[in-house]
């Protein structure tokens, strides 16, 4: 009976991370969802401006007066008026868009170049740390090299009183003279 309950709870369990898997997953598509809408509904809320412009300029009407202050334009100059007008509007509202862009852009490029400026101010500091570590280095190989060098020398003077003391003298001068070799056949 105890593990009846046991696999019952197991498969509960995993029932239960399986539903909550899938909650995530809605979570994720409902955040998706919302930021497209957004962007929907910013695209037709622009596009809504743009075509109440162009409505306005359709509704212009061509009066025909014999006096008095309003002029009469030919239908076909009406034509091109309004048509210069709906491009108008389309092309303030590309620039605004374009120059909105290049506002972006500039403060890019100038967070960009800061940032290389750093880069490089932080590349030569760190060419310098490593000319100073190889300069450090270099010493420590030196004086290493230096302690060496006094080592053997009074390793040298002590076995050079060595033998002297055992009389030996004349025979290591003999020993370090060069012999010539002469070979046998």
């Amino acid at each position: 009976m105890l593990n009846e309950v046991e696999d019952t709870i197991d498969k509960l369990d995993i029932e239960y991370q399986e539903k909550k898997e899938a909650v995530g997953q809605l979570d994720e598509d409902i955040v998706i969802k919302k930021s497209t809408l957004a962007e929907s509904t910013a695209l037709l809320a622009t596009a809504a401006k743009k075509a109440s412009k162009i409505k306005d300029i359709d509704d212009i009407q061509v009066k025909k007066t014999m006096f008095g202050g309003n002029v009469s334009v030919a239908p076909d100059d009406f034509k091109k008026l309004t048509d210069l007008a709906k491009k108008q509007i389309a092309v303030e509202s590309k620039e605004k868009e374009l120059n909105a862009k290049i506002s972006t852009l500039k403060a890019e490029k100038k967070e960009l170049s800061d940032k290389n400026t750093q880069l490089e101010t932080e590349n030569a500091a760190l060419k310098q740390e490593n000319s100073l570590l190889k300069s450090v280095r270099e010493k420590l190989t030196i004086a290493s090299l230096q302690k060496e060098i006094s080592e053997w020398k009074n390793k040298y003077h002590k076995v050079l009183d060595f033998i002297e003391k055992l009389n030996l003298t004349k025979q290591l001068q003999e020993f370090l003279k060069p012999r010539k070799h002469t070979l046998h056949r």
